[in-house]
């Protein structure tokens, strides 16, 4: 998956005010033609615990476990070039947003 747009988003919670950003997508699809494109939603809390912060053009893998959690695999990202690392796994404990 490929970030093609961020957008920071804020709104009111169960437990208080929530902050973060929606990640924005896309993929190939595999029996169809053309780019498919989803919405991924990770709070700022979440993503200032992280050593690198998605950029647009960045390559993401995304896969999610049966409690809807999903977990980011950052791909050849520039500081991932620039320090030699092929690949950097992120957790996330936020739910994946609807699209």
């Amino acid at each position: 998956m490929k970030i093609i747009g961020i957008r920071p988003t804020a709104f009111k919670g169960d437990s208080g005010n929530v902050t973060g950003k929606n990640f924005y997508v896309s993929y190939p699809l595999e029996k169809e033609e053309g780019l498919g494109a989803e919405r991924i939603f990770i709070t700022d809390a979440k993503l200032n615990t992280w050593t690198y912060q998605p950029k647009v053009g960045d390559e993401m893998n995304v896969s999610y476990n049966h409690f809807g959690k999903h977990r980011l695999t950052m791909a050849n990202t520039p500081l991932n070039k620039a320090l030699g690392v092929r690949n950097q796994i992120f957790h996330s404990n936020d739910t994946r947003s609807a699209v």
